[in-house]
C-alpha cells in the first residue's frame, strides 16, 4: 500500500477544511459588523465633538462625489458617535462653486463597523451644489445602504477593509473553536479517569485499545508482546 498519496490526501483535506473555516469566520465577521450597525442600542451610543485633523480632510477629498470641487473646507468640529464595534463620524463642509461663485454646502456621514476590529466602511452624502438654474441636492450612499429601524434610519456599510476582516476572521475562528476544544478535552479526561479509551470510550486496561487500536501515552510501562503461535515445536 502506498502511504504517500494517502498522506497527501489528508493534508489536502486539512487545508481545505482550514480554508472553509476561515471563509466561514470571515462571513460571520461581516454579518456581525452589519448587525452592529443596524441594531446598536441608541441608549449606549456615545457622542463627542472633536476637531478635524489632516486625516479627515484627506478622507473627504478622496471620497467626496464631486471631486472637481477642490476648494472644500470642513466647517466646525466633527460629530463622532461610538459604540462597541461601531463608529459614526459626521462632517460638514462648504465651498464656492467654480462656475457661479456661489457658496455650496455638504454633509457626510462616515460609518465603520466590525468587532473587534473595523472590517466594513461606508458613507452617506448630502450635497447642495450651486448651479444655474438651481438644482436639487445630491443624496447618495457610497459603499453603504440605508436601513430603516424602529428608532430611525441606519447607515449600514458594506465595503470591506481587508486587514480588519482578516483579523476578525482569525479572532472569530478561535472563539468558535474554544467551545468544542474544551468539550473534547473534558471528555477525554473523563474517559481516562474511568479507565476507558480516551478516543472511543471503550473499556480497556492495556496500552493498546482493543476497539480502535489507539496506543496509550505510556508505552514503556506495558510493552506489547509479539503474537505467539498456539502450537510450538520443541527442539
Amino acid at each position: 500500500m502506498n502511504v504517500r498519496p494517502r498522506g497527501r490526501r489528508r493534508q489536502y483535506r486539512i487545508a481545505a477544511s482550514l480554508i472553509c473555516y476561515l471563509v466561514g469566520s470571515a462571513v460571520g465577521a461581516v454579518i456581525l459588523g452589519m448587525g452592529i450597525a443596524i441594531f446598536a442600542a441608541d441608549s449606549s451610543l456615545v457622542v463627542r465633538l472633536q476637531s478635524t485633523e489632516a486625516a479627515d480632510r484627506s478622507w473627504w477629498k478622496s471620497e467626496v462625489p464631486t471631486k472637481e470641487r477642490i476648494d472644500w473646507r470642513l466647517r466646525g468640529r466633527r460629530k463622532q458617535t461610538t459604540f462597541p464595534g461601531l463608529e459614526i463620524i459626521e462632517y460638514k463642509a462648504g465651498a464656492f462653486s467654480l462656475e457661479t461663485g456661489q457658496p455650496e454646502t455638504a454633509t457626510a456621514t462616515r460609518v465603520d463597523a466590525g468587532w473587534p476590529f473595523f472590517c466594513l466602511t461606508g458613507s452617506s452624502w448630502y450635497l447642495m451644489t450651486a448651479s444655474s438654474p438651481p438644482g436639487s441636492p445630491i443624496i447618495l450612499e457610497s459603499s453603504a445602504f440605508r436601513f430603516e429601524t424602529a428608532s430611525g434610519s441606519r447607515i449600514v456599510p458594506w465595503r470591506l477593509r481587508p486587514f480588519g476582516l482578516l483579523l476578525n476572521a482569525v479572532v472569530m475562528g478561535l472563539l468558535v473553536a474554544i467551545g468544542p476544544t474544551i468539550w473534547l478535552l473534558a471528555r477525554r479526561i473523563e474517559r481516562r479517569m474511568r479507565g476507558k479509551c480516551p478516543a472511543c470510550g471503550y473499556p480497556t486496561v492495556g496500552v493498546r485499545c482493543s476497539e480502535c487500536g489507539r496506543i496509550g501515552r505510556h508505552r514503556h510501562l506495558v510493552p506489547d508482546e509479539p503474537d505467539r503461535p498456539m502450537l510450538t515445536r520443541e527442539p
